[in-house]
């Protein structure tokens, strides 16, 4: 019974062993989000905008079919590649990613994917709101069809989702007649 158990136990090695030798062949070298190194302190990116990502990498021996994939975790849209790789050459990977428009902590994940093996690596980010960002949410006339001799009322809503106050022109020109009026959008 101990013979059986050491030779599960040896096996168990040797194929670790083999899983840790396969998941080292590809070296990560640098990953930058839009030209800032990438690192364990947080990149800042502004929300609602794409992002840039360089990977750099580098394999120990030649392979083919390499997956280089960049995602904002949670619930970002996966950005990739493939692309077959020469032992001891450097390559680099531009892919683009959507950055949430909802402001707060995140993290880059940098996956690179061969046959099996993957290596994974995450990077803290901090998405901050956007300086300026306002929203027309909705335009109502009153009435709703403009007639001679009658005045026309409209509403308008704006949504100020930016980090500073806006002061905004509203103008409306109908029949040769303008009217405007500025509003401060906090």
């Amino acid at each position: 019974m101990n013979a059986r158990i050491l030779a599960w136990a040896c096996l168990a090695l040797v194929l670790l062993a083999t899983v840790s030798a396969e998941v080292s062949q590809v070296r990560l070298s640098t990953v930058r989000i839009n030209g800032e190194n990438a690192s364990n302190e947080s990149v800042v990116l502004k929300g609602d905008t794409r992002a840039t990502v360089q990977v750099d990498f580098w394999s120990t021996r030649d392979l083919d079919d390499v997956r280089v994939e960049a995602f904002l975790s949670p619930s970002g849209e996966v950005s990739s590649a493939v692309l077959d790789m020469e032992e001891e050459l450097i390559y680099s990977q531009r892919l683009s990613v959507q950055v949430p428009d909802e402001a707060g902590d995140y993290d880059l994940v940098v996956h690179i994917q061969h046959d099996n093996t993957s290596y994974v690596r995450r990077y803290p980010l901090i998405v901050e709101r956007q300086e300026h960002g306002l929203v027309v949410q909705s335009i109502e006339f009153n009435p709703e069809v403009a007639q001679g001799g009658r005045s026309l009322g409209v509403h308008v809503v704006v949504l100020n989702d930016g980090s500073s106050r806006e002061r905004v022109r509203v103008q409306a020109t109908l029949l040769g007649e303008q009217q405007q009026s500025w509003i401060d959008v906090d």
